[in-house]
């Protein structure tokens, strides 16, 4: 299993996640300065405690379970231990090629040991955030702030058929120095600046032409395949491409690939010389990779 971490909050938590058969699971444990619990059992013991030693002191006369370099880490006081098991997500009704899920903190707050793990995680449905982004097309984290969540970890999956190894996991986090993992996950830090980059790894569909000429009433073939973020081709995986157009007819709007590759039918019966449309191609939720310039000759 491959971790993507990006330092992009200023809430300080400490992540501890192991890698399963079915997935992972994880803990959100406590982290505090030591220079500010250092300041606060000072206070304390002066009796001249200022705002954060109130949040900081019922951790004064514990011991850390794990110190690092700058933090104190103190565990769960729910002892919460969350489990994502990928197939959960392969059982939603919207689980599709190029998808993403989001695993949420349902606000930014202090760290004061009272919330850790959104409560609702286990009890709403798992969606794909293409889906419901579909109409809109606005980016994941545009999606966040007007829905008021705030995602901090991001299962992206490639394809429907992706093996569990395969999907890409994206983690929000405030310093790297704030995370612990298991020895079967691999973490690749500080590679993205935000976890909406993350979305870019995902595979596209690309014409491999994309500007075409077809006689009036007559058709032409287009073909098209799967490829990387850079337009190189991806060989050995296939899915369902989904098409529209703003004229002309298609036959077929969805064409599953072979060995990543395809060919969509366009034809012509009501157009005239001089037309020009697009046909566009992409995913069943994630739209309009690409798209190609049909000029009626």
């Amino acid at each position: 299993m491959i971790l993507y971490t990006t330092n992009y909050t200023e809430n300080p938590q400490h992540y501890n996640i192991i890698k399963t058969d079915t997935g992972f699971k994880y803990q959100v444990n406590v982290a505090i300065l030591t220079s500010s619990m250092d300041a606060t059992k000072a206070n304390i013991e002066s009796g001249n405690m200022v705002s954060i030693d109130y949040v900081n002191q019922k951790y004064a006369n514990l011991t850390p379970i794990l110190k690092t370099s700058n933090y104190n880490i103190y565990p769960n006081p729910n002892n919460t231990i969350v489990t994502v098991n990928f197939d959960d997500y392969r059982n939603s009704r919207d689980f599709s090629d190029h998808s993403i899920f989001f695993i949420y903190d349902s606000e930014i707050y202090p760290n004061n040991g009272t919330r850790f793990v959104d409560p609702r995680l286990n009890l709403n449905p798992k969606f794909n955030t293409f889906a419901q982004t579909l109409t809109a097309k606005i980016n994941n984290t545009h999606y966040s702030i007007l829905s008021n969540e705030f995602k901090f970890i991001t299962l992206n999956v490639p394809f429907a058929s992706s093996i569990n190894n395969d999907w890409l996991v994206g983690l929000n986090l405030s310093t790297n120095e704030l995370l612990s993992v298991s020895d079967d996950i691999t973490v690749v830090s500080n590679t993205i600046n935000v976890l909406d980059d993350i979305a870019n790894m995902l595979p596209k569909i690309y014409f491999s032409q994309n500007n075409v000429t077809c006689s009036t009433n007559s058709s032409v073939d287009i073909p098209f395949f799967i490829g990387d973020n850079n337009g190189n081709p991806i060989v050995g995986n296939d899915c369902d491409v989904y098409f529209e157009s703003t004229g002309g007819l298609l036959p077929v709007t969805r064409v599953t690939t072979s060995n990543g590759q395809g060919l969509v039918k366009v034809a012509t019966p009501f157009n005239s010389v001089g037309d020009q449309f697009k046909v566009k191609c992409g995913f069943k939720y994630f739209t309009g990779t690409d798209d190609c310039v049909i000029n009626v000759i």
